[in-house]
């Protein structure tokens, strides 16, 4: 699985979402609480908010994984 999702805009703009990924890897996953396997600390909807930046050319890379994996 890749790390992150890269968008090359054409825009001299750089926008790093490194807390919107969800993926937990098994070995991980195992050793956490139910309940910090749903990842409640993501950071939900913000590639969502920042879509026009992508419209408008912007170069955009977002995280697959969960911050608990790469923090």
């Amino acid at each position: 699985m890749e790390v992150v999702r890269l968008h090359r805009g054409d825009a001299p703009l750089i926008i790093s979402m490194p807390h919107v990924g969800t993926h937990l890897p098994a070995d991980i996953s195992d050793t956490m609480t139910p309940l910090a396997r749903h990842v409640p600390d993501t950071d939900w909807h913000v590639d969502r908010l920042y879509a026009f930046a992508r419209e408008r050319g912007a170069t955009m890379i977002a995280s697959t994984h969960s911050r608990y994996v790469i923090d």
